[in-house]
């Protein structure tokens, strides 16, 4: 158990070092998508509202007054804002809690691995992810993309941890993926029907009950259906077309 939580430590060390190595520095500059979170998040922490022509997704339920092109998802300026709200504006503050949920995604990566294959895979796949030039990257910009895959792994690792009933309580990390990219909303629901088909026909030997996977492919289609079917009432309706091939 030791040399697990060490491993773990570990693991997590190596990949935030080159996360945050000359954060301040590289990238050089910040990108369009990056400044609208982050000055997002500032106004959200110091005035509680977005700023001038920004809309969440979801929460700016009814908001007229938006650019299609500054929709934003709903979650991430929320979560940064206790972090860059009473901090000093500069590219390693605003970028650094987007470094460490990447550097958590590893340590998620190595989890899943070693419960769904073997401990010895598991090290290797956490290592190479550790060092995967993408993640990297993606780990020192301030894209909400890191958000939505740490959400993601940490709801299947709970789900493949947990049995009976208990299973439901990995939706709310689901969901916490769900709202925090708009191009992961597509992904939401054949991710948890492919976990939980996985974990029922190779984990759940004993029982057998299938009413806690039932009631949570119901809870997540639910949430899928009432969120498209309001989409004309919400801004995200304005970016529908760039999740599909064809216009309506």
């Amino acid at each position: 158990k030791m040399r697990q939580i060490t491993f773990v430590i570990f693991l997590f060390i190596i990949a935030l070092l080159p996360r945050i190595f000359l954060l301040d520095v590289v990238p050089f500059s910040m990108a369009h998508d990056e400044l609208n979170y982050i000055l997002n998040a500032k106004s959200q922490f110091q005035a509680h509202e977005n700023i001038p022509w920004t809309a969440s997704a979801l929460f700016s339920w009814g908001e007229k007054n938006f650019d299609p092109h500054t929709i934003i998802s709903e979650i991430p300026s929320l979560i940064i804002s206790i972090w860059i709200g009473p901090n000093n504006l500069s590219q390693f503050n605003t970028r650094f809690p987007y470094a460490i949920m990447s550097s958590f995604t590893v340590v998620l990566l190595y989890l899943i691995t070693k419960k769904v294959l073997n401990e010895k895979i598991a090290k290797i796949a956490g290592i190479f992810m550790a060092f995967n030039p993408w993640s990297i990257h993606f780990g020192r910009t301030a894209l909400e993309t890191s958000f939505a895959s740490f959400f993601f792994l940490f709801g299947i690792f709970f789900l493949l941890k947990t049995n009976s009933w208990k299973i439901l309580l990995a939706l709310p990390l689901f969901l916490g993926g769900f709202l925090s990219y708009l191009g992961a909303k597509l992904l939401f629901l054949p991710i948890i029907i492919i976990c939980l088909a996985f974990k029922f026909i190779t984990e759940d030997k004993t029982s057998k009950n299938i009413r806690p996977y039932l009631v949570f492919t119901a809870l997540a289609s639910i949430t899928v259906l009432l969120y498209y079917a309001t989409l004309d009432f919400q801004p995200a309706g304005k970016r529908v077309t760039e999740l599909l091939f064809f216009e309506t």
